[in-house]
């Protein structure tokens, strides 16, 4: 064999070596990436996300929705958690790409207040790990330090302008619940006042969560649930709120 030969054999052997240890090292970070995946999963916590494929998840969800087929990659942010199942709202808008996902976190986008709808709808904790073998959701992301992904700002912290709005926002929801609530319009709607007393909950105003609570403990404008009851009181209770540490003591008794 010619040493020219031999030069050529011996890149060839190189050049698949190469090939071969970045597709181990490929398959090993897709493996440590699922794994971590499953863990975020089994212990969830607020402010998650969730890259999901909306296509798959209509069906289950929002069957009555029209999705365009092209736009369907998402966004859901977890707001809430109960032993039982998550809290989440999902974004307004959608994608073609998983990647333009990405620079959309990258631009900051997901702090805009009008980018995930203020429509909170529940996930079964016991599915989670089946919708991501099914790939209705497909990346799970935990922020840096509860406020960073993939460079972009993607929690506000806390006291910002925009929270503050939030919280405005919370207050006229709530009085305006309890306006339909009371009746004090002339017309007493206790279904209208649990949608408002929802958005203002989880927009994190504190007596609107107290209220929300309370219709879940009665059955007032939706079914009786009291672990939905117990989790509103729970949210309630940890910014302070003294009605809501005195009603949970007797909620279960």
């Amino acid at each position: 064999m010619s040493k020219s030969t031999r030069s050529i054999w011996f890149k060839i052997v190189v050049g698949l070596l190469l090939i071969l240890s970045c597709i181990t090292y490929s398959w090993y970070a897709q493996k440590i990436d699922k794994e971590q995946a499953m863990n975020w999963l089994a212990q969830p916590q607020v402010n998650d996300f969730y890259h999901a494929d909306f296509a798959l998840m209509q069906a289950k969800y929002w069957p009555d929705e029209l999705l365009d087929d092209h736009y369907k990659y998402g966004l859901l942010k977890v707001v809430a958690v109960t032993p039982e199942n998550l809290g989440v709202v999902r974004s307004r808008y959608t994608y073609s790409t998983q990647r333009h996902i990405i620079k959309a976190i990258r631009g900051d986008k997901l702090i805009l207040q009008q980018y995930f709808s203020s429509q909170m709808f529940w996930l079964p904790r016991n599915e989670l790990a089946d919708y991501f073998q099914q790939q209705l959701l497909y990346t799970i992301d935990r922020p840096i330090d509860n406020r960073h992904l993939y460079g972009g700002i993607v929690v506000l912290p806390h006291g910002s302008k925009l929270k503050q709005r939030t919280r405005d926002n919370g207050k006229k929801l709530n009085d305006l619940a309890i306006d339909y609530y009371r009746g004090e319009s002339g017309v007493q709607d206790f279904k209208k006042a649990f949608e408002l007393f929802t958005k203002a909950a989880e927009m994190g105003h504190t007596f609107a969560q107290v209220n929300l609570a309370e219709m879940y403990r009665d059955g007032e404008g939706t079914d009786e649930n009291l672990d939905k009851a117990q989790y509103w009181f729970e949210m309630a209770a940890k910014q302070g709120n003294q009605t809501a540490k005195q009603s949970l003591k007797k909620l279960h008794n």
